[in-house]
């Protein structure tokens, strides 16, 4: 089992949990309550307008907080 318990940690878990499903949004697939672009959107203040776009921006976050790591 693995515990994440720091508040990087968490929000790195975070990140892969919206990049996940902002990528099932870009192919099509909807979901209840708001969307993971309007949850991404809120939390974060991308300049994308699209999930493909924002897909592309959560990558490259997800790669700078590896690289701190």
């Amino acid at each position: 089992m693995i515990v994440i318990d720091t508040p990087a940690g968490i929000n790195f878990a975070h990140l892969l949990a919206l990049r996940g499903a902002l990528k099932l949004e870009s192919l099509g697939m909807r979901r209840r309550g708001q969307s993971a672009l309007a949850v991404f959107k809120r939390h974060y203040n991308p300049k994308c307008r699209t999930a493909k776009a924002a897909v592309v921006e959560i990558e490259a976050m997800i790669q700078s907080a590896r690289e701190a790591a």
